[in-house]
């Protein structure tokens, strides 16, 4: 079963004028895009080359139709569309394109995507750091009591 580290930070909460104890996951490096395409190679028996072009051209793609309006479906991944967000006017009058604020993209992954997500394991970094001095500390007092310690 797959595992993510999480951990809990102390911090301000604007909105509620109050800290708080707030639980994130942790960052982990970003995949590049040629350790994504070596993993794809070996793992499909594919040349990288081949991958690599592939997609390159999907990409291309998916921008064009994603920039013209139209939803994405990547098959055992998910939809992307493109989206707005935009201040709300009382009166059909105050209508206008200068309300818009943000354009963003949205994902929605796909069912199995979620389901799997839901699998994952958390681990919480604080419990993860804590057991990994409990072991060290348990070791380093087993050598100081084992008669056959060489140390």
């Amino acid at each position: 079963m797959a595992k993510i580290l999480v951990k809990t930070n102390k911090q301000r909460i604007a909105c509620a004028e109050k800290e708080a104890y707030v639980t994130r996951t942790v960052s982990y490096l970003p995949i590049d895009e040629d350790a994504l395409m070596e993993a794809a190679a070996r793992n499909s028996g594919i040349k990288k080359s081949v991958i690599f072009s592939a997609t390159c051209a999907m990409n291309n793609e998916f921008q064009n139709f994603l920039l013209k309006g139209h939803s994405v479906h990547i098959p055992q991944l998910g939809t992307f569309r493109f989206g707005i967000n935009a201040k709300s006017v009382d009166t059909e009058e105050e209508i206008s394109l200068d309300s818009v604020y943000r354009r963003k993209i949205l994902f929605t992954p796909c069912v199995e995507l979620k389901r799997r997500a839901n699998e994952v394991e958390l681990v919480s970094l604080q419990e993860s750091i804590t057991t990994v001095e409990k072991k060290k500390t348990e070791s380093d007092t087993d050598s100081d009591t084992d008669p056959e310690y060489n140390g």
